[in-house]
């Protein structure tokens, strides 16, 4: 039984045609997520502590502690809704939160968000 060769021609086209469709279809893999967000969180959060601890929240003193851990970042330092700007903003933004009740049990929140 001699088979025909145009079938075989047409056979391998349509396997090729489905494994480079198969081939297109499938998703670029995007970038891997590195520990450089991770690593900015855990200063953010180290940093919103240690300001908890010292207990004085004084806008320049706050200034120069982010400046001094996020030397070539900007960023803003939100303490009870008042805003401070350092450096310019960028695209993206890792942002902290700290809410804590002082002695008189009054809420105060700390924002801190650094761009990259």
């Amino acid at each position: 039984m001699q088979v025909n060769r145009g079938f075989y021609l047409s056979t391998e086209a349509i396997i090729s045609l489905l494994l480079l469709g198969a081939l297109l279809a499938l998703e670029t893999p995007k970038e891997k997520p590195g520990l450089t967000e991770l690593h900015i969180l855990q200063k953010e959060n180290d940093l919103l502590r240690t300001w908890l601890l010292e207990g004085s929240f004084d806008e320049k003193a706050m200034e120069q502690d982010f400046l001094a851990l996020f030397p070539n970042s900007a960023g803003i330092i939100s303490m009870d809704g008042k805003e401070t700007i350092v450096g310019r903003r960028g695209s993206t933004a890792i942002a902290s939160r700290l809410v804590f009740f002082d002695s008189a049990l009054e809420k105060h929140e700390i924002e801190l968000i650094v761009f990259d």
